[in-house]
């Protein structure tokens, strides 16, 4: 008989603190409410048309100029404009539309390799302008799921197949429309 007083007593015990945890639970989340409920959205003035569903109105300011401003300095345009400039100089120096005189100095005796040169400074100065234009995608392309093997084959001979279609019916529809015109012109004579 002592062992199920005992076992009573536990029961008892195991009972009231539920009880309690509840009691604490149902306080803690009144306290949650009444801190949420404090915590309104501002009211809107009456008389506001403004609707929760409309998209909002954004200030007058550009993002993509406040981007470009923040993100991209503006020496790397001018870096960009004068590398193309670079570029298309040396193009026409080697394909000798434009011509150096053998006087200049240290570039008229070797035209073709200071065209070569300019070229290349370009080129590089071309990639370092737009580096930051292209640094946002690398950690992209590291989050992308690329096709195993076997579903990249299939997808390139469906490719192939559908491009072979398109070549037949763009054939098919050649042939029709050159008869049609010799038949046209047929019909003139």
């Amino acid at each position: 008989m002592y062992f199920d007083d005992e076992k009573e007593i536990t029961n008892e015990n195991k009972e009231d603190s539920l009880n309690e945890t509840s009691d604490t639970k149902e306080a803690n989340d009144s306290e949650v409410e009444a801190k949420d409920s404090d915590i309104e959205p501002a009211k809107k003035p009456k008389g506001h048309s403004h609707v929760d569903n409309e998209p909002k109105v954004e200030d007058s300011h550009s993002r993509i100029l406040e981007y470009l401003k923040n993100e991209h300095k503006w020496e790397n345009y001018v870096l960009l404009a004068l590398s193309l400039m670079a570029l298309i100089l040396g193009c026409l120096i080697i394909n000798g539309t434009l011509e150096v005189s053998e006087e200049f100095p240290l570039i008229g005796n070797f035209p073709k390799v200071f065209a070569w040169v300019l070229i290349g400074l370009a080129a590089l100065a071309i990639l370092l302008s737009l580096w930051p234009f292209f640094k946002p995608a690398f950690p992209e392309l590291k989050k992308v799921s690329w096709s195993k093997p076997r579903e990249f084959a299939a997808d390139v001979a469906r490719v192939f197949i559908f491009l072979i279609i398109l070549v037949f019916v763009l054939l098919l529809f050649d042939a029709f429309i050159s008869r049609l015109i010799k038949f046209i012109l047929q019909l003139n004579d």
